[in-house]
């Protein structure tokens, strides 16, 4: 069972490297292949998972306390669950301890984020340079309500590439609390 598990991770990093490995591309070529990906789909699969449990547990808070559902959740919470480099395709970040990659910061070409609520005033910075975002899709509950985000951004600026690095994303939410939330990623 293990070597099954262990040939079928490789067969998608193999065909998500394939979509990768044209070093003539530009960035938003690459990433936007990497879409297309086993690797992709797990990662947005799990973020997936992630919003929708948050989900159920702030609707079954309000329920236990009586309180009636906001026309928008505030946003609750925010991560970044994903980093692509050119060389492995994406690796999903579950836990800041799970990332083990086999390739150099200077590889790295975007990071993934999800969001729990509404969020404005997004800021995804690598090393201290911005990043661009190239995407952004809807996370809908079992009504199709929108309750949260997936973001993807890209780096532009290769200035700031070290051997290690840190990537960084905050939001504000839209309504009361109207509350910042961060996250952080170091890379060595």
């Amino acid at each position: 069972m293990k070597k099954m598990i262990f040939v079928g991770i490789l067969f998608a990093t193999f065909l998500s490297n394939s979509a990768l490995s044209n070093d003539n591309k530009s960035v938003f070529e690459v990433y936007q292949a990497s879409l297309n990906t086993p690797q992709y789909q797990s990662m947005i699969d799990q973020g997936n998972k992630r919003i929708l449990a948050l989900d159920a547990q702030y609707k079954q808070i309000l329920q236990d306390t009586n309180m009636p559902l906001a026309p928008a959740p505030p946003l609750t919470a925010l991560e970044i669950i994903g980093v692509l480099s050119y060389s492995s395709g994406w690796t999903y970040v579950s836990n800041v301890n799970d990332l083990v990659h086999p390739y150099n910061v200077a590889d790295i070409i975007a990071i993934h984020t999800i969001e729990y609520g509404y969020g404005q005033n997004r800021i995804a910075k690598f090393n201290g340079s911005n990043l661009v975002k190239y995407d952004e899709t809807a996370i809908l509950d079992s009504g199709n309500v929108v309750i949260g985000w997936h973001y993807g951004y890209s780096i532009t600026d290769w200035n700031f590439m070290a051997d290690s690095g840190s990537a960084t994303y905050q939001a504000t939410s839209i309504n009361s609390p109207w509350n910042t939330e961060t996250d952080s990623l170091y890379i060595p």
